[in-house]
């Protein structure tokens, strides 16, 4: 039995004559799994036509069927047996498919609905609410056995949540999977990563002690060289210290052997001239006076100087008189060490 009423047929009743029941939509609302942004005008409907007296159910058998399939595969929000127009702004079509409990008044029963959904869906915003409510079959005893069709669309319904059930467990065991997977090779990455900053910090710190090595052998070698060369140096002049000391002596020991034959050649000069003074002061050069005074005969007193020259290893007396000496002792002493003497001294005769 079906039965089809229209909200102008609500408009003629006056609404005095019903009573309209409260909703509470707080309640409704937080069971709504609807977006935020707006209302679950569906579900408000809904609730309300299940609140009213004599309502058994909403919906047909396999629009009910079809509703939790919906929901458990497709996270459908749709409500069974309510359907809601809302592509005009400032009007909202609601059509309420009922199940009547047998024995209340059809048209009682949907008139009721009509009015309670349209009050409570006025509440949810400032528009003109038109409810039509379709009455799909009445409820009895015997329809407490399931027929056929209901058993089909339970079993359906049931076979809809076990696939559904499976496909979750099914995802949620490929996920952990995937999570499992994508730790692990995070784990492979970190530890390759460590391992290469391991290697790369292993590398620097041979190559810095490397440079180190080289750095200390360098300032080793240095160090080397540099006083290799400071001892060649001390020894160079340590050498050439000892050899001009060597000249020095041999130089100073001929000079001293030269004045000291010098002195002994002047000393004889000078008893050769006082001879012959003595000789002439005795009368004995009378016949010789006036002519030059004799080979090898000395000055005078008042005479000019004796000069006497070192050269060569002999020695020269400039003057009146002329003396030689041998210096071969000098000369052997000044080429031990490495030079030949030179000196000239002044001696009055």
């Amino acid at each position: 039995m079906s039965d089809t009423t229209t909200g102008h047929q609500a408009a003629d009743t006056p609404s005095s004559a019903r009573h309209v029941e409260p909703v509470d939509l707080s309640a409704v609302r937080g069971a709504s799994a609807a977006d935020a942004s707006g209302p679950d005008h569906a579900r408000v409907a809904g609730v309300t036509a299940l609140g009213v007296s004599g309502v058994h159910s909403l919906g047909t058998p396999a629009g009910r069927a079809a509703a939790s399939a919906g929901r458990v595969l497709l996270r459908d929000s749709g409500v069974a047996g309510v359907r809601v127009d809302d592509n005009d702004p400032t009007r909202l079509v609601v059509e309420v498919t009922i199940v009547v409990e047998y024995p209340s008044p059809v048209r009682d029963v949907a008139d009721r609905v009509r009015e309670q959904v349209r009050h409570a869906l006025s509440q949810l915003g400032d528009v003109d609410v038109a409810v039509d409510v379709v009455v799909a079959d009445v409820h009895t005893a015997a329809d407490d056995e399931p027929s056929p069709a209901a058993q089909a669309a339970s079993r359906a319904g049931d076979k809809a949540r076990e696939v559904a059930g499976q496909a979750s467990d099914k995802a949620r065991e490929l996920g952990g999977q995937a999570a499992d997977a994508a730790r692990e090779a995070g784990s492979r990455a970190s530890a390759a990563a460590g391992a290469a900053s391991e290697q790369a910090r292993d590398a620097a710190g041979r190559a810095s002690e490397q440079v180190k090595d080289a750095s200390e052998k360098v300032r080793d070698a240095a160090g080397d060289a540099s006083q290799k060369a400071q001892e060649a140096l001390d020894a160079a002049s340590q050498d050439a210290g000892e050899a001009g000391d060597r000249a020095t002596t041999a130089a100073q020991g001929a000079l001293a052997e030269a004045s000291s034959r010098l002195r002994a050649a002047a000393d004889a000069a000078r008893s050769g001239a006082e001879r012959g003074e003595d000789e002439v002061a005795d009368g004995s050069a009378a016949d010789s006076a006036g002519e030059a005074p004799a080979s090898g005969a000395a000055p005078t007193a008042d005479g000019p100087d004796v000069v006497v020259v070192v050269a060569q290893g002999d020695v020269t007396v400039e003057g009146d008189a002329t003396v030689s000496v041998d210096a071969d002792d000098a000369a052997a002493d000044a080429t031990d060490a490495g030079d030949q003497p030179r000196g000239e001294h002044r001696a009055d005769s």
